[in-house]
């Protein structure tokens, strides 16, 4: 039975919630993925239009650079992940989703996933989320001609367990495009419900009570169905992976992926053993499950002897909080690699502990954190191993300190894109400041990226 409906209900983006990059800096109109909030303004002209959304990157080019390639993936990343770039946007009516109009005005085919989420609209009262957000579209790369594109995918037609939105995200891959993909608008249509009527959420009393488990219950907790483990008779006589030395069972293992080892350890005893031994999860990416991750279940998070790990994407809308992000790093001191990119959960306390904590880490990405506000990362000067910093598309306070480049003289990648940086005098130019410092200081640097690095 499908939910009680209204009249159909056309409307444009009205706020851009998050996103991932974008071409255009931060004090600028031009290129920016906040363009695409509203009707569109290209008039159905193919055109490379300042006033239209812009990514950072398109083709494989991003992949092949000498700082992309200086430290390699962490953990692995399943075939479906196809995601690049993202962008999440809020409309003014929660409606049932029918129809998703993208205006594509150059370089289209970079869409690969649409996601909608119930978040903003009313929740029913002493209920909990069993997943906040649905893929109702997935598909691509697909390298398309330049041409004026409004794209309108398929959806998923309307159930009794449809869900009521008004947040919607899309993903993007450019990798397969020539130039810059760019977008107009995006409009949604979709049926109101009726008036007394309440909208039909995804739900249930037990949090995770039929979602399928993405990790194991050892790993996260907070992901399993239960605790209990499902008994198996198992031959042991006939496990020929017994026979083989544990190390190469180890490497076995490491190939699966992240969302099947729960599976594979109720298989046998043996790879019960490894699947549930925590020095086998001294790496993970996290970021491909971005929409399962709660405060609970990344606080059920505990291997002390974690190395690298990626939570690029995590936390967005207020799904983790920052407490939480200060806890889970404050327990992982033996990390040498940590990946935070567009995670808004992260925080002046986040970095604090990050300083305190993480006196091995080498590798730091904090691209796009901070909600907005200024980060000031001189508690950084703790981490004398480090040697990759990213703190693109940030804004951040007194890094023309000489303090603070003196005490990481090691590094030998440095990305500041599209940072904002406010100079400590009116007198002085930050990025010249900035160079001169990392010049002075940093004779083993490799790389440096600046581009569109602002004081303003």
């Amino acid at each position: 039975m499908a939910p009680t409906l209204d009249n159909t209900h056309l409307q444009y983006a009205c706020r851009l919630r998050s996103f991932s990059s974008q071409y255009g800096s931060i004090d600028s109109n031009s290129y920016v993925t906040s363009n695409v909030q509203g009707p569109p303004s290209s008039l159905g002209k193919l055109c490379d239009s300042p006033m239209s959304l812009v990514f950072r990157t398109y083709g494989p080019w991003w992949d092949k650079l000498p700082s992309n390639n200086a430290y390699s993936p962490i953990g692995s990343t399943p075939k479906w992940f196809k995601s690049v770039d993202f962008i999440d946007l809020e409309f003014d009516v929660a409606v049932y989703p029918t129809k998703v109009y993208i205006y594509e005005t150059f370089c289209p085919g970079a869409l690969v996933r649409i996601l909608i989420s119930d978040l903003g609209t009313e929740i029913p009262q002493g209920t909990e989320h069993l997943s906040r957000w649905r893929t109702v579209w997935k598909g691509g790369p697909k390298a398309k001609t330049d041409k004026y594109n409004i794209f309108i995918p398929k959806l998923p037609k309307l159930k009794k367990r449809s869900i009521g939105t008004k947040l919607i995200r899309l993903e993007f891959n450019s990798s397969l495009c020539e130039y810059y993909t760019e977008l107009d608008a995006v409009r949604i249509e979709g049926y109101t419900w009726s008036k007394g009527k309440k909208p039909t959420f995804l739900y249930k009393k037990r949090v995770f009570e039929s979602v399928k488990v993405e990790v194991p219950t050892e790993l996260l907790e907070g992901l399993t169905i239960e605790n209990k483990r499902v008994k198996y008779e198992v031959d042991e006589s006939k496990n020929y992976f017994a026979l083989l030395p544990l190390e190469v069972v180890y490497k076995i293992c490491s190939y699966i992926p992240l969302a099947s080892t729960r599976s594979l350890s109720l298989v046998s005893s043996l790879f019960n053993s490894v699947l549930s031994d925590s020095t086998f999860y001294k790496e993970l990416n996290l970021k491909p499950y971005w929409k399962t991750l709660t405060s609970d279940t990344l606080e059920a998070l505990k291997v002390d002897c974690l190395e690298r790990i990626d939570l690029s994407w995590t936390g967005n809308n207020r799904i983790i909080s920052s407490e939480s992000m200060y806890r889970v790093v404050s327990n992982l001191p033996l990390l040498t690699e940590l990946r935070l990119s567009n995670c808004q959960s992260v925080d002046q306390r986040v970095v604090q502990a990050i300083a305190d904590t993480c006196p091995l880490l080498k590798m730091l990405d904090l691209t796009h954190c901070g909600k907005g506000e200024a980060l000031v990362l001189d508690p950084l000067t703790a981490l004398s191993h480090l040697e990759y910093l990213n703190i693109s598309d940030i804004k951040v306070s007194l890094l023309d300190d000489d303090l603070f480049f003196k005490s990481l003289s090691g590094l030998k990648w440095f990305t500041a894109s599209g940072t904002c940086c406010k100079p400590s005098s009116d007198e002085f130019n930050a990025a010249k400041v900035v160079m001169n410092l990392l010049a002075k200081h940093c004779k083993g640097l490799c790389g440096l990226n600046m581009w569109r690095f602002t004081d303003k």
